[in-house]
């Protein structure tokens, strides 16, 4: 983790030299990957600087408990809702976003959809056919940007790729296996995610995958693709009406394993160039000091007591806030930027090395090393479609096998969703009975019996719960509330930056949006990337729309599941 910067009373860190000094105020994916941008700028420009990094925790990336478990899977944001659609108006779309609220299981009177939808109108509103059809285009630039950064910062450097390999990298630059099943038409979804691959992404080896090969490529997933195929008269398995398999660009990270590390890298390799980086743990901001337009001091606490950090104009100094969901300090001197009405669900289950053995033993096929993430839809509650994306990895340390559904967002209004919440439960057991489907054997051994994944209960998550092999997580996902990540000037202010909105997307885009905010702390040219100009500036953000008139939050939730 690396020593924890001190903070006295009578020390003024923020006067520790004369290098310029950039506050980062979160230590998440965003957070740390703009350290390592500011870092590989200054070194670039021979120009020494100074990072602290301020989080609220002692730890650096997810918060304790989080069951996130990777990152960099790709997948489409209601930002990106916004250009693949078909629709030609507002209205068109709503009644779309509406179908698929049924399909996903989501609540058509959320104030988060409700929120959203208020400003796809906007969209319509202010942008013709051809302008969309254009931010269409800049989207899946973006898209391929980001990939070819991770696969850049992969090739640099030798002792960074061996972190990301003990992270569980797996290059976005190579194929994914993408299984949709139980939803109609898949066959033709998955021709349009392979069109959306080569032409929008720039690809070129996307593509359909059989049954046979797909089964040959991934054993351990053999049950899940026979349970949805059948032999034709010519004795050759074809996929049934409601399945499809491709192979499609994305990736994963696990960014708990990964983010200490590249802290501890980026501690390191910063004196070679007369830099430091300073992680200060437990430390809480709780308010900007400000002189017209200039950020002067920043005040935090910690275990010390309330405290100072001064912000040098001489200096060039900046604040980066970076802290994803987690905005309290912002208050009224810096305007909250984004609305954290998304929900975010994960479940986790630990295999023990013990299990492990026992399953491998018996016959059963298990990930390797490398994630593997996949894109399943699979039939919930009513005959409901669900969407999520399930990540299997071995961890090389203690030999255990962690198997996820993570990257799950959702319309839920502005409430922190917890694990109380109905809706929350309901999306945990989806995420059990996709990992049921997918891994039968697993869930057998889990339970002591073999189990169809239509008859599991909410009664059974919690006896994985109970058992300590399963982690459930809900929180919230930052997201602005026109959707787009908000990266520039703070509202009001000359040297606060504001990185945030990314949503569940902060990984996959890291190397985007955090190049992107280390440009613009250090003064440097943002040429390279004008593609990603869709970022909002804070100061153009759109007003939240008046709710007086929706149903009090979550108080019907329960009856309109």
């Amino acid at each position: 983790m690396g020593d924890i910067f001190p903070l006295t009373g009578s020390e003024d860190i923020g006067l520790y030299d004369n290098r310029p000094t950039h506050n980062i105020v979160g230590a998440g994916m965003s957070g740390i990957m703009t350290a390592l941008y500011l870092l590989r700028h200054s070194k670039k420009s021979g120009t020494p600087i100074k990072i602290n990094i301020i989080n609220s925790d002692l730890e650096v990336g997810f918060r304790k408990g989080s069951g996130s478990s990777a990152g960099i899977v790709a997948s489409l944001t209601p930002d990106e809702d916004l250009v693949t659609v078909k629709a030609e108006s507002a209205e068109e779309f709503r009644c779309e976003l509406l179908e698929d609220c049924k399909k996903y299981g989501l609540n058509p009177e959320d104030i988060g959809l409700e929120e959203y939808l208020f400003e796809v109108e906007k969209y319509f509103d202010q942008t013709t056919a051809k302008q969309r059809k254009r931010r269409a285009e800049i989207i899946g630039q973006t898209g391929r940007i980001a990939m070819e950064g991770w696969d850049k910062l992969y090739k640099s450097d030798s002792e960074l790729a061996i972190i990301m390999d003990e992270s569980g990298f797996q290059n976005p630059l190579e194929t994914k296996p993408g299984f949709l099943f139980g939803i109609e038409g898949a066959g033709e979804q998955a021709e349009e995610l392979v069109q959306y691959c080569n032409i929008v992404m720039r690809r070129s080896d996307a593509h359909i995958v059989s049954p046979t090969e797909a089964i040959k490529r991934h054993p351990y997933l053999r049950a899940a693709f026979h349970a949805h195929s059948t032999l034709d008269n010519s004795g050759i398995l074809q996929w049934n009406n409601d399945c499809h398999c491709t192979e499609s660009n994305g990736g994963c990270i696990i960014p708990e394993i990964f983010l200490p590390k590249l802290l501890q890298y980026l501690q390191n390799t910063a004196d070679e160039s007369r830099s430091t980086v300073a992680f200060l743990g437990g430390t809480t901001v709780t308010e900007l000091n400000k002189d017209g337009d200039k950020a002067t001091g920043i005040k935090v606490e910690n275990s010390d007591g309330e405290q100072t950090i001064s912000i040098s104009e001489d200096r060039r100094d900046t604040v980066i806030i970076a802290p994803g969901s987690n905005c309290k300090f912002l208050k009224e001197e810096l305007p909250r930027p984004t609305n954290a009405h998304f929900a975010g669900v994960t479940l986790v289950l630990d295999i023990s090395p013990e299990m492990i053995a026992e399953l491998e033993e018996g016959g059963v096929a298990l990930p390797s090393q490398k994630p593997v993430p996949m894109d399943p839809y699979y039939k919930g509650p009513d005959g409901k479609n669900m969407l999520v994306t399930l990540v299997a990895f071995r961890d090389r340390e203690i030999g255990a096998l962690h198997i996820g559904v993570g990257g799950e967002k959702a319309f839920y209004g502005t409430q922190n969703p917890t694990l109380e919440d109905l809706f929350i439960k309901d999306a945990l057991l989806q995420h059990a009975k996709t990992i049921c489907t997918i891994y039968p054997e697993v869930f057998a051994k889990l339970l002591g019996k073999k189990i169809d994944p239509k008859e599991m209960t909410h009664e059974h998550v919690q006896a994985l719960v109970s058992k300590g092999v399963a982690r459930p997580w809900a929180g919230s996902r930052p997201v602005s509330s026109r959707t787009t990540p908000i990266i520039g000037m703070a509202p009001g202010f000359s040297n606060v930056i504001v990185e945030e909105g990314m949503g569940s997307g902060g990984a996959a885009k890291a190397t985007v949006n955090s190049d992107l905010t280390a440009r613009y702390a250090m003064g440097l040219d943002l040429e390279e990337l004008e593609p990603y100009a869709l970022v909002c500036d804070p100061s153009e953000l759109h007003e939240i729309p008046d709710k007086d008139y929706l149903p009090n939050i979550r108080q019907d939730r329960a009856s309109s599941i």
